[in-house]
């Protein structure tokens, strides 16, 4: 039952159509280039990564759309003599956007993975996994397929303003494209035809049956336009020659090869004159946003050197945090496109540049602004870059890291498709009571990278160092979320992947979860993965990143990020000690060392911070070969913070270091 609002939504869609067509009469006429552009975003929905519609069918739908729209399909033969006459030229143009809703380079293809569902049904979510916003893109919907037999379906413009959320056309995998992309009969592309159709405000055909059949009432009844003779019922196949409607004052067969029946493929192939002012009516009335030449600028629609628009300015650039002394490469990313530049690099070198596509060095630590003016015959724009660069003396460790008060202001979480990502939550924890979690459970955009990469550290003139973390991960549905850790020695400039797992080798935890996400609830769940840092000793630009590639699934949680290095020379295993055991380790108020001697000698013990502060220290001097146990419980132990420590044992000039961990 239509409610009050979507009838007052169509009576006003209604007033409008029939108002510009009562002052824009007769067709429009072929040009060189068509007058209405619309950009076109294609959401390919999978069922797993193996799944793929490839980019090559796509570019083969939106050829068909654009052929079809713009009478340059070749098969207009096929019509009878009686319509010869009437063919449409839509003076219609389909455009792959070239920017994102942020302003971002596109292909104009979304990939997302659903691996729920295979078949979609009408009103099944398939539209809430992903659209752009429909006042700027066509929003297609490609799933692998459609429950119930449907080859497609699409919403009325009627809709636009009270379900803006459901606007746009769904189209079955299995029939979408032309030649070996579909499955015949329906494998000439023209299924989108027909749901684009709908979209920009036609009915089918047979709309209404035979109503609509005098001058007076053909424009109110039926598809509600008069050069398309009502038909009866819809046609399959290819149907011959029939009239299955009486029409006054002329009567005319119907027209079964109109987009707008349900014939075969290559049995329709044309739009008629009404049709195309109609579609034109929308497009100028409910749909005019869409083909202004502001959302074409914005969304990247016919802007190149051909057809150049005025400049909108974007750059990037291969890094944002950097080194004193290092260079960063800009790109120059400006929509229009465009033939001059002007950039201005305050604390850089050079200053400011005319080229597209300058390198600039930093020599200071700060944080700068850049700022671009792009410029083309058609005008000029800016886009100023607040703190866009900043310059990180690098830091000493040590670092820890428990995420107990908030995200570290000097890290950085990385998320590039602006969906979910890594968020702090005081859900769970390792120790304490916050952590940093990923839900790949809810994550629909399978395969994308969320990273959190560190501030930079300087680790030259220490002994050794550990990299330690603690994370939780249950698999689910078998799927192979991955989760990895990359240092780079140089400040981010190349990287080392040094550890990743994935699926059932990632797990902490036992089975799978199916039904709930998994939330730990034991510090058992937990595992502690230590990462030995001594290829990076050397390295003054030293920075860590911890990436998850999410797969549809489970949460991933990571606390207690600690990194550690011992000031000191490099180690030799002392000739006179050999066997050495620290137990309880971890510990709480104390600990107790078990040592071999092989030799009579002096013994000293020292505990060390991470920063090589020295805060306890036992001398033994003049013991014998054999076993030995020193406890160490005092009042200077139970009192130091949780944390990492080095336990020296020194003899005869010479050291050996051993970690030891303070628990809560």
């Amino acid at each position: 039952m239509e409610t009050e609002t979507g009838r007052l939504e169509r009576e006003r869609f209604n007033r409008e159509i029939r108002t510009w067509l009562s002052e824009n009469e007769g067709a429009a006429r072929k040009t060189s280039t068509a007058t209405y552009v619309i950009p076109v975003v294609f959401h390919i929905v999978q069922f797993d990564n193996n799944d793929v519609i490839t980019d090559a069918c796509v570019q083969s739908q939106l050829d068909v759309m654009n052929e079809d729209f713009q009478l340059l399909n070749s098969d207009t033969t096929i019509a009878i003599a009686d319509w010869s006459g009437q063919f449409g030229f839509g003076d219609i143009e389909f455009c792959l956007a070239t920017l994102d809703p942020q302003g971002n380079p596109t292909t104009g293809i979304t990939r997302t993975v659903d691996s729920v569902r295979t078949d979609h049904a009408i009103g099944d979510g398939l539209k809430a996994l992903i659209q752009w916003p429909p006042q700027q893109y066509l929003n297609v919907w490609v799933p692998r397929s459609i429950s119930g037999g449907v080859l497609g379906y699409a919403t009325l413009p009627t809709g636009l303003n009270s379900n803006p959320q459901n606007d746009g056309i769904v189209l079955h995998g299995q029939y979408f494209g032309r030649g070996t992309c579909a499955q015949a009969p329906y494998d000439r592309g023209r299924t989108a035809t027909h749901e684009v159709g709908h979209w920009l405000g036609l009915f089918h055909t047979f709309q209404g049956g035979c109503s609509g059949t005098s001058a007076s009432d053909c424009a109110t009844s039926g598809d509600e336009v008069c050069d398309t003779p009502p038909t009866s019922v819809s046609n399959f196949g290819c149907p011959n020659t029939q009239n299955t409607c009486t029409e006054t004052p002329m009567d005319m067969n119907d027209q079964t090869f109109n987009y707008m029946d349900y014939v075969d493929d290559n049995c329709m192939c044309m739009f008629s004159k009404g049709q195309v002012n109609r579609m034109h009516a929308v497009l100028n009335t409910t749909r005019s946003q869409l083909v202004s030449s502001t959302n074409n600028s914005a969304t990247g629609c016919n802007c190149d050197e051909l057809n150049p628009c005025s400049p909108i300015a974007r750059f990037g650039a291969n890094n944002t945090i950097i080194c004193p002394g290092q260079t960063i490469n800009f790109t120059d990313q400006t929509n229009g496109p465009a033939t001059s530049w002007l950039w201005s690099f305050p604390g850089g070198s050079p200053s400011s540049s005319t080229m597209a596509n300058p390198s600039v060095t930093y020599a200071n630590p700060g944080v700068y602004d850049v700022t671009l003016t792009a410029s083309n015959g058609l005008g000029t724009d800016t886009e100023i870059a607040s703190g866009f660069v900043t310059v990180v003396q690098p830091v000493a460790p040590p670092v820890m890291e428990g995420f107990e008060v908030s995200f570290p202001s000097d890290w950085r979480i990385k998320n590039p498709d602006f969906s979910v990502t890594w968020e702090l939550t005081d859900t769970v924890a390792s120790t304490g009571n916050q952590c940093m979690m990923m839900d790949n459970w809810l994550y629909n955009a399978a395969g994308s990278a969320d990273e959190i990469e560190s501030n930079i550290y300087d680790m030259t003139g220490y002994a050794n160092g550990e990299l330690t973390f603690d994370y939780c991960y249950q698999q689910a549905s078998f799927q192979r979320d991955t989760f990895s850790v990359y240092i780079s020695g140089d400040c981010g400039v190349t990287w080392d992947k040094v550890w990743s797992k994935s699926g059932s080798d990632l797990a902490t935890v036992g089975g799978v979860a199916i039904a709930v996400p998994f939330y730990p609830d034991d510090p058992s769940d937990w595992k502690t993965e230590t990462i030995d840092l001594l290829p990076y000793l050397t390295s003054d630009g030293v920075k860590f990143r911890f990436e998850n590639i999410g797969w549809e699934g489970n949460l991933l949680f990571l606390d207690n990020i600690n990194i550690s290095a011992l000031v000191g020379a490099g180690e030799a295993n002392p000739r006179s000690l050999g066997q050495l055991e620290i137990a309880p380790n971890p510990f709480q108020d104390g600990f107790r060392i078990d040592y071999t001697l092989v030799e009579k000698t002096d013994v000293e013990f020292s505990l060390v911070d991470m920063a090589g502060r020295v805060l306890l220290r036992q001398d033994a001097g003049g013991q014998v070969p054999g076993r030995h146990r020193l406890e160490l419980d005092g009042d200077e132990l139970k009192g130091l913070p949780a944390g990492i420590y080095f336990l020296r044992a020194r003899t005869g000039g010479q050291q050996i270091t051993r970690k030891v961990v303070k628990m809560d």
